[in-house]
């Protein structure tokens, strides 16, 4: 017959052996874990360095267009003082040029 002590030696084997398992799972999906958390954090490095260049080029075609340097000629040439900068905003007929070029800058 079967001896308790045996029948306690099995038990304790079979419960260390769950217990070993179980860390082995732990540690190999923390691993998991850690790599896909590295993985994220570079997608989104690469999609800052994407928007980034995107944002230049796109403040960089703006600056170029004819529209852009006209209204900005018609702003530097216009004004001489912060005064007259208000005055220039403030007046329908050269704020277009103003409100031209604020919302091509903002609009980035």
């Amino acid at each position: 017959m079967v001896d308790l002590a045996e029948i306690q030696t099995a038990y304790y084997l079979v419960a260390a052996t769950g217990v070993l398992v179980a860390a082995i799972y732990y540690i190999s999906n923390i691993r998991a874990t850690r790599k896909a958390q590295e993985l994220a954090q570079k997608t989104q490095e690469q999609n800052l360095d994407t928007r980034q260049a995107q944002l230049f080029m796109n403040v960089y075609q703006t600056s170029y267009s004819n529209e852009y340097n006209e209204a900005r000629s018609k702003i530097i040439n216009s004004v001489k003082d912060y005064d007259e900068f208000v005055q220039f905003h403030k007046d329908p007929q050269w704020g277009s040029a103003f409100n031209y070029i604020t919302a091509e800058v903002l609009r980035f």
